[in-house]
């Protein structure tokens, strides 16, 4: 009864929270004269990005410190932003990619993703290497600010007489993103809660939980907020929430929780040979969809989707059995062919559609 009542609930706040996020976030990209995808870019994204901080940050400070659970909560967020997210919003509602992100953001995010392998390759992340990465999130941060400071001149404002008014309204549009961001997070937790208490029911082992329902709880946020934005019609905050979201988990998180440790973040062999690859692979598979027209389509959504219940699939075969490797490993070990072959057919059906279109 207590997990029914928890997973309505949960559910419920997400929704709720995610309504008022969207709508703090759309009105202070208006008084403000900046673009949504801004917005969804570092507001929204730094706010979606607080339960994955919260979890790593209280990780750190476990005695034992639990630093090996810091790394895996980022790497399966990431992958479950882009295969489930993603997956899921384009179902809802096909997503249309705005042309900047694809130019700049999005090779931005393929790079923080390399930079992880590159960091971790000797088993650690040092406190010197994360204290680099939370410095780059602020330079990010600064740069994206600049550049729209610039492009926004062009830009109408609101009017400028009604200053005080104005400020009201920013204070108020202020407390509405906080108190959404807030409900989104405890709703998100209490869904986590849920979940864990169903897997431990059904005898499910506490590293799968890890990996599958923690990543996915903290991606919660995410998922009820780029829907609520798609419904809403404001589809480059939707997408943009994704790709910052991405950019700060790797930068600002695990940058962080990295130099706040004084031992690093400690890296396990099978997260250099699988997880981090596999993010990777997720990351630059986003390039061609990404670009291929601007638009993502149910179609793709659904087969981001397959891909991200064939990743769990194999998570729970790989740590179920005790042998190091199951049938489903090999397809699933090398995901840049698949994905890869995805992109490019998404290509050639739109030049098909095309072609018989003209």
């Amino acid at each position: 009864m207590l997990i029914t009542f928890q997973l309505v609930v949960g559910f419920g706040l997400l929704i709720g929270g995610a309504e008022f996020l969207i709508r703090g976030a759309e009105k202070i990209s208006v008084l403000f004269g900046v673009s949504p995808l801004l917005v969804g870019l570092t507001v929204v994204a730094y706010g979606t990005s607080a339960p994955e901080l919260a979890i790593n940050v209280s990780a750190i400070y476990e005695v034992p410190p639990r630093s090996g659970l810091v790394l895996g909560n980022v790497v399966g967020s990431n992958i479950a932003n882009i295969l489930l997210v993603l997956g899921l919003t384009a179902i809802v509602m096909p997503l249309v990619v705005p042309r900047r992100l694809v130019r700049t953001t999005l090779p931005f995010m393929v790079l923080t993703s390399f930079s992880v392998y590159a960091v971790a390759f000797d088993g650690l992340i040092s406190p010197l290497e994360g204290a680099v990465m939370f410095a780059a999130a602020l330079l990010y941060s600064m740069v994206l600010i600049y550049r729209e400071r610039r492009e926004s001149k062009s830009r109408p404002r609101t009017n400028a007489v009604a200053s005080e008014s104005r400020a009201r309204s920013l204070a108020l549009n202020i407390l509405l993103l906080v108190v959404g961001l807030a409900i989104l997070i405890y709703g998100a937790d209490l869904l986590v809660e849920a979940c864990i208490d169903i897997a431990k029911l059904l005898q499910v082992s506490e590293m799968i939980i890890g990996l599958s329902i923690v990543a996915v709880g903290t991606s919660l946020p995410e998922l009820a907020t780029s829907i609520v934005a798609c419904i809403k019609g404001k589809r480059d905050l939707a997408v943009g929430n994704l790709v910052g979201s991405n950019i700060f988990n790797i930068l600002l998180v695990l940058g962080l929780c990295a130099s706040l440790s004084p031992e690093g973040v400690t890296v396990e062999s099978r997260a250099l040979e699988f997880d981090i690859i596999l993010m990777i692979v997720v990351a630059v598979a986003c390039l061609p969809i990404f670009a291929s027209d601007y638009k993502i389509n149910r179609w793709e959504g659904v087969l981001l989707l397959t891909y991200y219940v064939a990743y769990i699939v194999y998570l729970y075969l790989s740590h179920a059995s005790e042998v190091t490797s199951t049938p489903i490993e090999i397809p699933l070990l090398y995901w840049v062919v698949p994905l890869l072959v995805v992109a490019v057919l998404s290509q050639v059906h739109r030049f098909f559609v095309k072609a018989t279109d003209s």
